[in-house]
């Protein structure tokens, strides 16, 4: 038996107002982690997206950006999930 994947429901749907969003409102980054990113000065998901694409997609980086910021392992996969899979469906 396999485990349902989680489902980015929350914002894929809606692309148009994707950038606007509250960083804290990305799969794996919630109210704590949205914190330290806003500490950080990435506080929409426009603003966590462009880190991504300056880090062209790639997973070990994005992902190790955010866990040097202090987001743990599982959370910094999420979140490079969530962005790749926004990003996948509409760029």
């Amino acid at each position: 038996m396999t485990t349902p994947q989680k489902n980015n429901k929350n914002i894929l749907p809606n692309f148009d107002n994707f950038s606007e969003l509250d960083v804290s409102e990305i799969n794996g980054i919630g109210n704590i982690n949205g914190k330290i990113l806003k500490e950080k000065g990435y506080s929409s998901t426009g603003s966590l997206l462009g880190k991504f694409l300056v880090l062209k997609k790639d997973k070990e980086r994005f992902t190790q950006w955010l866990i040097s910021c202090g987001i743990d392992v599982n959370n910094a996969n999420q979140c490079f999930q969530f962005i790749k899979d926004w990003t996948d469906m509409s760029i």
